[in-house]
């Protein structure tokens, strides 16, 4: 192979004897166009063609679409378990509701006592158009002869009236079990009460995944962070600056799509049969369509941060300052890992049963499924669920179905990491 000249800018460069490009003229850079451009590109592809290879926008479309199908599937499976435990979450006191049998006793005795009322009423008013107006003069026109029974209240005194019956939402009030409100949805309403709010549900989940991707990048790239989202936090050159910027990116995700996150909850929670079933009709009805509405600034950002800063930091400590390798101590680390998550899934929960309850009551007055709970701000709403429904279980509810969810997961990653070292060893 020739060796090239020197060229004028590195006079005492010497070329190795096996230089890879001796159609490039280095002592005349001005003469080196288009054609030493594209000798170079040539020689480059010959080289190192079986490394560098070229999009197939048809593979990457393929990929895209089979990957969308399996998302939108997977989310079809958890859909009926969704919808059960925001139903729970809604719900007014659902751990401390009397039985269905009781309720239809008590709506029985609801119409009777309207009946007695009514009755007593025109008792009550004297005939004065009437042929005949003789009162007997044993009884008096203006009090009954019998005194009314009370009305039927719940627990927290509130009079069951036909606007506020239990009755009056359809579905009956559960006792905290996923099966029997996925059991109740299905005999109401079929396929469709289970499936409520799919869409939308699809949706937000992978625009939530996009947008948080994008955004992390993006501070990564403002902030300086190269290794953003590209490796675990615990292998990052900065720790500390990659968990700022992966916050940083779930809080801003959280609060743009937060009228997508209204929408969904405003559908999975009302009848199947109830105008609008579509997630762009359910946004345009929103108060606030294209931003977070100000009550409900501080439970999202609080649903937001906490159970991240768990899930992001669990790693960091267990590998720092436990100095537990998941590669040599792969069940420690797992073992860990499980009660870590578990500890996100106790901090989640309760917030999001507040912050379900808030996105319901700026949604507007609509006809829920339930009946649905007070909202009163996070403290507030605390507060009610603690004294006036479930107590402590009912800031939990559909804890059941999380650690189900936690157990098969880590099974998963067990038996996949016993593989691999079976595979290396």
């Amino acid at each position: 192979m020739s060796v090239p000249p020197t060229s004028p800018l590195r006079p005492y460069y010497i070329p190795p004897s096996d230089y890879p490009f001796p159609d490039l003229d280095l002592s005349n850079p001005s003469s080196n166009g288009t054609t030493s451009s594209s000798s170079l590109l040539n020689t480059l592809g010959e080289e190192y063609g079986d490394y560098l290879e070229e999009p197939d926008m048809k593979e990457l479309f393929t990929g895209l679409l089979n990957a969308g199908v399996v998302r939108y599937f997977s989310t079809m499976v958890s859909q009926p378990f969704e919808v059960a435990k925001m139903l729970m979450q809604v719900q007014h006191g659902s751990a401390s509701v009397v039985p269905a049998d009781a309720h239809e006793e008590k709506a029985e005795n609801y119409d009777d006592e309207d009946e007695t009322g009514s009755q007593t009423s025109d008792d009550s008013n004297p005939p004065y158009f009437s042929s005949s107006t003789h009162t007997p003069p044993d009884s008096s026109p203006l009090i009954p002869s019998t005194p009314l029974p009370p009305l039927p209240t719940d627990r927290t005194g509130y009079i069951l009236t036909p606007a506020t019956h239990p009755h009056a939402h359809h579905l009956p009030p559960q006792t905290g079990s996923l099966r029997s409100v996925i059991s109740a949805l299905w005999h109401l309403e079929g396929a469709r009460g289970v499936l409520k709010g799919l869409n939308a549900q699809f949706v937000h989940s992978v625009a939530q995944d996009l947008l948080e991707a994008w955004v992390e990048s993006a501070l990564g790239g403002i902030a300086g962070v190269p290794d953003v989202g590209m490796v675990d936090i615990a292998d990052a050159m900065s720790p500390v600056a990659s968990l700022l910027t992966s916050l940083a990116a779930c809080t801003v995700t959280a609060l743009l799509l937060s009228p997508i996150d209204i929408a969904k909850t405003r559908l999975m929670t009302s009848s199947a049969s109830t105008p609008p079933r579509s997630l762009l009709p359910a946004l345009r009805q929103l108060p606030t369509t294209w931003h977070i509405p100000p009550p409900l600034l501080l439970p999202t950002l609080l649903h937001a941060l906490l159970p991240r800063t768990i899930s992001l930091t669990t790693p960091l400590f267990i590998r720092r300052r436990l100095g537990i390798d998941p590669i040599l101590h792969p069940l420690s680390y797992s073992v860990l890992s499980f009660l870590g998550s578990s500890l996100e899934l106790g901090v989640r929960l309760p917030l999001e049963t507040i912050l379900r309850r808030g996105q319901l009551w700026v949604a507007g007055a609509h006809a829920t499924i339930v009946r649905r709970g007070r909202y009163a701000g996070v403290l507030g709403t605390t507060w009610i669920i603690l004294r006036e429904e479930d107590g402590v279980r009912g800031l939990w509810r559909g804890w059941k179905m999380g650690m189900v969810g936690l157990g098969v997961g880590y099974l998963g990653v067990l038996g996949s990491e016993d593989e691999v070292l079976e595979d290396e060893f």
